[in-house]
């Protein structure tokens, strides 16, 4: 079946001759499936998931991404694109708009980005959307030019999931999946990091993120479609942040979007400038080439003359009235009739008008046999006035229950599936992504909602539907199956829209939870629970009463549905508080309370009544999760409730939730004025405060409803009052930049000047400007905030903080603090001025503000780094460009003598410096160059960046102070080609394979020391010598044994081999210091692998220690030292073989004295193992001393303590007549000057103790 979204822009009208043919709709939809399948389905997003998931974890991916979004307008794409036919639409692409719009140059001031494109319902909008959209992204990739084309569909059924911060997720979210390779990996890391501390992304994050990410495209393109489908709020929350990415990023960013008509002047309102606009129609010639597409498929096409065929075309053409589905719907009524004579009257007869099709159809329905058309009737009613979509299985559950008395769930009562589509004759089809049925076009809402405000359809809706909820609610086996607890971020972002607010003022370190159960067995419980309500709301009767109460009544059975009731769609906390609460709830003793919690929460007056009154013994101040009715009633703002509760004698009206939030708190929270208004006639506490200390003003003036602000102060509630984190309620207020409630705080005598007394000292003025907050921030200073004050924490004044917003924007604010007096050169305790900061986040407007008013260019922070170094640093292309325009000095070097050509990761930002004069190959401190440093910067060194600096000059062969070229400070990110890539672009430069440092080191030397396998592997490739020794002796195989790496170990080995090389030139190749390979070796594996191919596992270095001595002191201090170990003794390693100082390994486990505890079990396991394997506990030095005496003098007071349980003797003397005991008396007596001997004493007193009380003697 045809999805809504290739439906909705070929329904745009129905001709008036469909009264007759209306039955038909349902298959003229399935063939209009057909249409323009040319093109192959959408590809899925590959490009740059690798990227992510090197950097993210497992299934970190997947949650990051759904985490930003919900939507997933690619899945959209895909069906709308499967029903263009070749060539539609194509004479769009070819308009002089469209052409000056994809091309245009925004620099001349004539260009305008935004393409607004507006047509009647069915005018082909949608489709002509994924054909700019394809267009593009096949058209514009080109090598080096970073392009990004992100789109949007909106849709009206969606109201839930279509809100602003999703919208703009999902352009983020595409962004993310298709360029993250262009993308700086820390933005990755920080979304990540968000989504583990919180429970949903904000808009205004998702925002910065983006003003993060557009500096690095060329070209942003991003296509809505259909925004008059999305609700006001969510819609105009959009545009702003789309607007605000146009104005910021004017030359890059392009913006195409689709809508009705009536749209255009909105549209046009929400940009500064007015969009380019072309009014689409359906073309002729796709109209044309789509009717005859269809008469081409017919069984019947070679019966019909070509004359009669060409009439229909041209009829078909002539009426279509710019729209796709008239055409659509005409030419599949005219080829099902099952005659030439019969299709040329229903040629003659064809409808015109949207509207009248749809009232025939409607009739036509009611003309089916009585079970066929209330079957229908119930699908349309269920369809238009149900709260969300329903899936096939939920509609078919709801549809069953047609006995209001039934006990128990009829399996054998669902409707057959495809008998709901076929009975609505086309009116209804199922979304095949969501498994949801729709109706086949917004029209057709559009057409209901006004026969449902006449009174003609569906007038006992939702009465009808709220009963079915109650008597499904009720059916016996409504067990709840699984923990109440599981599944919880599915409801969370199904619900958080009702309590937002709530749930952004928990504290942070709270977890959002669903406790609505997986219900395994009643597919339409969980509607039931979340709305029943809502409908029986709208429409009370008595049934409807009776049957709550007798649900109420039926919850007093524990395994009944009481579970779901008591929290699901209505209650929710912190998961902890959650828990506790339920792990105490009796259901059976609160199962009547819980039923008047949900009136509560519904506003339903008439059920609460009917409750009061028919049980006597309900407690109206029980809580369930910590709220009671009262409390809810007010957070929802139900006046009518409210009035009901307050009236009854019982009432506690300063009942705390677990926020410590009192009803009137939360009604002053919400915005709720009637609300507090009641609340404060009787008698409301107006100064109570919740467990952050805030009062019911300070979060209403967080909010901005000044309404109740003046309410609560003629009340008086004192402006003054500060909460736990020392914020007042005029700081609060600012900080969300709600000026009239600032400037009446203000009149009520609330102090502007004072700071914070907890986080970091700020003032109101200081919480205004981080928001923008223009209007906020002018009221502050014309009644003498202090725009120079400084925190105490970090000295940030209210100008730095300005400057130091990611967001786009604030240019003006910042011009306001300047004109008041702002020390435009004020440097915070780390050295940063305003211009710094906005270099940092790459605010050009600010930036360009503070350096037109005379800012500082050359002011360095702590580490001796201007503005234009950490422009450089962070990509910031704009505002470098700014800078080297005022005079920067391009040749600054910071402490480490880096300047800001070295510091940057952007191919652009080295251009444009070297254009500008800077010394390509300029040396820091250290010797080193900007291509010394972009090889090495790991996963944010691009192939692009290096192959620029070489391009531009830079010495591939320069040696720093050590001696060691670009070649050699290789690392290997997270991309093996791009590794690759960058070694063949030094070595095809000329770069030395063979070179060597200061300390004889080659660059195979480092990579194989570094682990970095990819680098290696294209040296050896490219002929790199894999034997070489450096300074000290050692070769790449050392090296690569030492750090673990057993792949390059195999291949070295395997060149010694194919060389023939002798084993002393290669697996027993001794150092300067007479060690091995298997020597530095750290890993088993390694161990093992060396061992295979012939390694001496006992030989000794010039110290006589062996390759099991070396592992015991070094390893012992991780957690693989145990494993490492046991590999040496299975492998051979004799555990007592004593080095030149008489040492067996057993001695070399307490020499160190760094260890922490961890490190401590380690060093016991250790010593176990050789204990085990026949290690000597009383074998003695050649000073005499045994490991008992080494482990006390080295305060190992662990080990000391498990070798006297083991056996070792406590008092045997070493060769100066020293016991154990001893010689820790005689260190704590001496003063050393080893940096570490405090540590060592601060344990020896521990130790002393111990050996006294084994019966240590000195």
């Amino acid at each position: 079946m045809l999805s809504i979204e290739m439906m909705k822009e070929h329904i745009g009208s129905v001709p008036e001759s469909m009264m007759q043919m209306s039955d038909n709709i349902s298959t003229v939809i399935s063939l209009i499936s057909d249409l323009a399948r040319s093109g192959a389905q959408i590809q899925r997003i590959h490009d740059g998931v690798e990227n992510l998931e090197a950097t993210l974890k497992d299934d970190e991916l997947d949650k990051v991404l759904g985490w930003i979004s919900s939507l997933d307008p690619q899945k959209r794409h895909q069906d709308i694109k499967a029903m263009r036919l070749g060539n539609t639409g194509m004479w769009f692409l070819e308009r002089p708009e469209f052409q000056l719009w994809r091309e245009g140059d925004n620099s001349t001031g004539n260009f305008n980005p935004v393409l607004a494109c507006y047509g009647i319902p069915g005018a082909g909008k949608s489709v002509m959307c994924s054909l700019v959209i394809d267009h593009l992204s096949t058209s514009l990739k080109v090598n080096g030019n970073r392009t990004f084309v992100g789109y949007v569909y909106c849709d009206y059924r969606d109201e839930v999931q279509q809100t602003a911060v999703n919208m703009i997720g999902a352009i983020l979210k595409q962004v993310l999946a298709s360029h993250s390779n262009d993308i700086p990996r820390n933005i990755i890391t920080e979304l990540n990091d968000g989504r583990r501390k919180s429970g949903n992304l904000n808009f205004e994050k998702a925002t910065e993120v983006l003003n993060q990410i557009l500096p690095h495209f060329n070209s942003f393109y991003i296509c809505i479609d259909a925004l008059d489908e999305c609700r006001d709020d969510p819609r105009m929350e959009f545009l702003r942040s789309i607007s605000s990415l146009v104005e910021c990023f004017k030359n890059s960013t392009r913006v195409f979007v689709t809508g009705r008509p009536h749209m255009k002047a909105k549209i046009q309102k929400s940009f500064s400038s007015v969009p380019y606009g072309i009014t689409l129609e359906a073309s002729v010639d796709d109209i044309r080439r789509y009717v005859c597409h269809k008469l081409e498929q017919d069984d019947n096409y070679d019966d019909m003359e070509d004359s009669f065929k060409s009439e229909i075309v041209e009829s078909i053409v002539e009426t279509a009235d710019g729209m796709f589905l008239l055409p659509a719907l005409q030419i599949q009524t005219v080829l099902e009739q099952t005659s030439i004579s019969r299709r040329r009257a229903a040629l003659r007869v064809m409808p015109k008008k949207l509207d009248d099709a749809f009232l025939v159809t409607i009739h036509r329905i009611r003309q089916q046999p009585a079970a066929q058309a209330n079957q229908a009737m119930e699908v349309l009613k269920w369809i238009y006035l149900a709260k969300r979509q329903l899936t096939v299985i939920e509609l078919r559950h709801a549809l069953s229950v047609t006995d209001f008395s039934a006990k128990s769930f009829d399996q054998n009562n669902l409707p057959f599936e495809k008998t709901l589509i076929d009975c609505c004759y086309g009116l209804v089809i199922i979304d095949k992504e969501t498994s949801s049925f729709r109706f086949v076009h917004k029209s057709l809402q559009d057409f209901l909602d006004k026969k449902y405000e006449s009174g003609e359809l569906f007038q006992a809706g939702h009465r009808e539907i709220a009963r079915v909820c109650l008597t499904y609610m009720k059916f016996k086996d409504s067990t709840i199956v699984g923990d109440p607890l599981d599944n919880y971020h599915d409801y969370c972002q199904t619900f958080r829209h009702l309590w937002s607010p709530y749930f952004n003022r928990r504290k942070s370190g709270a977890k959002n939870v669903d406790v609505f159960p997986h219900v395994q067995k009643l597919t339409f419980l969980k509607y039931a629970i979340h709305h029943w309500g809502e409908h029986a709301r709208i429409q009370m009767d008595d049934d409807v009463i009776l049957s709550a109460l007798e649900l109420f009544r039926f919850m007093k059975d524990p395994k009944c549905i009481s579970r779901g009731f008591l929290s699901a769609a209505t209650f929710q906390s912190s998961y902890m508080d959650l828990k506790s609460e339920m792990s105490s709830f009796t259901f059976e003793a609160e199962a009547i309370c819980c039923g008047l919690h949900l009136a509560a929460h519904f506003n339903a007056v008439e059920i609460a009544k009917a409750l009061l009154h028919q049980f006597n013994d309900i407690d109206i101040n029980s809580t369930v999760l910590s709220n009671t009715p009262l409390i809810i009633t007010a957070r929802n703002g139900h006046e009518a409730m409210l009035r009901f509760l307050l009236e009854e004698k019982e009432i506690n009206i300063e009942a705390k939730d677990q926020t410590g939030m009192t009803s009137l708190s939360h009604a002053a929270y919400h915005g709720h004025e009637s609300t507090v208004r009641l609340l404060l006639e009787h008698s409301a506490d107006v100064h109570t405060r919740d467990e952050d200390g805030r009062t019911p003003l300070s979060l209403a003036s967080e909010g901005g409803h000044e309404g109740i602000v003046r309410i609560l102060l003629e009340k008086g509630a004192d402006a003054e009052s500060v909460d736990e984190e020392g914020r007042t309620s005029l700081a609060w207020a600012a900080a969300q930049g709600h000026c009239t409630v600032v400037r009446l705080l203000f009149e009520s005598g609330a102090d502007i000047h004072k700071p914070e007394e907890g986080r970091n000292g700020q003032t109101p003025l200081m919480l205004a400007v981080q928001r923008f907050a223009e209007e906020t921030v002018r009221f502050l200073l014309d009644n003498g905030a202090d725009v120079n004050f400084a925190d105490d924490v970090t000295g940030q004044t209210p100008l730095l903080l300005a400057c130091s917003r990611q967001r786009q924007g604030g240019k003006s604010t910042v011009r306001l603090l300047l004109d008041r007096g702002a020390n435009i050169d004020k440097m915070d305790r780390y050295g940063s001025t305003p211009l710094s900061k906005a270099s940092v986040e790459g605010n050009v407007e600010i930036g360009r503000t503070l350096i037109e008013a005379g800012a500082d260019i050359e002011s360095k922070n702590e580490y001796g780094r201007t503005p234009l170094a950490r422009a450089a640093y962070y990509d910031n292309y704009q505002f470098v460009c700014a800078l080297i325009d005022a005079g920067a000095d391009i040749e600054s070097k910071d402490e480490d003598g880096r300047t800001p050509l070295s510091r940057t990761r952007s191919p652009k930002i080295v251009s444009i410096l070297v254009e500008k004069g800077a010394n390509i190959n300029s040396t820091d401190k250290d010797g080193r160059t900007p291509l010394s440093h972009a090889v090495g910067g790991g996963k944010h060194r691009k192939p692009e960046l290096v192959q620029t600096m070489i391009d531009k000059g830079s010495d591939v062969n320069l040696s720093d102070k050590n001696g060691r070229t670009p070649l050699s400070w290789i690392q290997q990110n997270d991309s093996p080609s791009e590794t690759e890539t960058v070694i063949n672009l030094l070595l095809d430069n000329g770069a030395t394979i063979t070179s060597t440092d200061n300390d004889g080191r080659t660059p195979l030397s480092w990579a194989a020391a570094s682990g970095h396998w990819t680098v290696a592997r294209v040296l050896l490739e490219k002929g790199a010598e894999f034997n070489l020794r450096d300074n000290d002796g050692r070769t790449p195989l050392s090296w690569a044994a030492a750090n673990g790496d057993e792949i390059l170990a195999r291949v070295l080995l395997e060149k010694c081999a194919e060389f023939n090389l002798r084993d002393d030139e290669s697996i027993e190749s001794k150092d300067e210091d007479g060690r091995t390979p298997l020597s530095w070796a750290r890993s088993p594996k390694i161990v093992s692998i060396l061992v295979e191919k012939g390694a001496n596992i006992n030989s000794t270095d010039k110290d006589g220690r062996t390759p099991l001595s070396h592992a015991v002191e070094f390893e012992s201090k991780c957690e693989e030292s145990p494993k490492l170990v046991q590999t040496m003794i299975e492998k051979g390693s004799d555990v007592n073989l004593s080095d030149k100082n008489g040492r067996t390994p057993l001695f070399w486990t307490c020499q160190d004295f760094n260890y922490n505890f961890r490190q401590i079990r380690e060093i016991e396991r250790v010593i176990n193992i050789l204990l085990d394997n026949g290690a000597t506990i009383t074998s003695t030095d050649n000073h005499g001393r045994t490991l008992l005496s080494w482990a006390a003098v080295n305060g190992h007071e662990y080990t000391a303590r498990m070798l006297l349980d083991k056996g070792a003797e406590i008092n045997l003397r070493d060769n100066e007549g020293k016991t154990p005991l001893g010689l820790v008396l005689s260190r704590l007596s001496e003063e050393e000057s080893n940096k570490n001997y405090h540590r060592i004493r601060e344990r020896l007193p521990k130790v002393e103790q111990l050996l006294r009380t084994r019966g240590g003697i000195v």
